[in-house]
């Protein structure tokens, strides 16, 4: 695809790629256009192993965001939650979009104490 007909996506959207096992979990629904987009722009960091025949699996249960600017909050609270050690139970979780507020302030902190440091 080139550079002009490129869909433009003004969003973030959020997956994980497991090369063991050659799948990929998408916490977004994407319609086929932005399917195509996505295999385009990830393969060119894979040089020996063509993703596109990577299946993608929908994370089920994961929170969803409610409103058209919480997505990159729910970027970082998924990588958060996906790189704890006892696994995660997105079931438990449902209640994100109400502690978004929380959340930022949460991250703002962080960010300035690991300034400070």
């Amino acid at each position: 695809m080139d550079e002009q007909s490129r869909p433009h996506f003004a969003r973030w959207d959020d997956h994980i790629m497991y090369s063991e096992k050659e799948v990929i979990e998408l916490f977004d629904k994407l319609d086929d256009v932005q399917i195509k987009y996505f295999y385009e722009e990830t393969q060119r960091v894979f040089d020996d192993n063509d993703i596109r025949q990577w299946p993608i699996s929908p994370v089920v249960d994961a929170p969803t965001q409610k409103n058209s600017f919480d997505c990159g909050m729910f970027v970082c609270k998924y990588m958060e939650a996906v790189v704890q050690p006892q696994g995660v139970i997105w079931e438990d979780l449902k209640t994100w979009q109400d502690s978004m507020s929380k959340f930022r302030v949460e991250f703002a902190f962080a960010l300035f104490c690991n300034t400070l440091r």
